[in-house]
């Protein structure tokens, strides 16, 4: 960090909890995207696009 001239603001250890943290309070904004979900909009908007690229 010195080469960069930055510093980290928090610990690794305590920006990986807050990351879990944010995973835990944020279901609602990921678990589509893992379900599947997400690809099948992603098929709906964009399916006919990628035939024609």
């Amino acid at each position: 960090t010195k080469e960069l001239g930055w510093t980290p603001r928090i610990s690794f250890e305590e920006g990986l909890a807050a990351t879990a943290q944010w995973y835990r309070d944020n279901q609602s904004w990921w678990k589509p995207i893992v379900s599947g979900d997400y690809l099948e909009w992603i098929e709906q908007w964009y399916g006919e696009r990628k035939g024609a690229a």
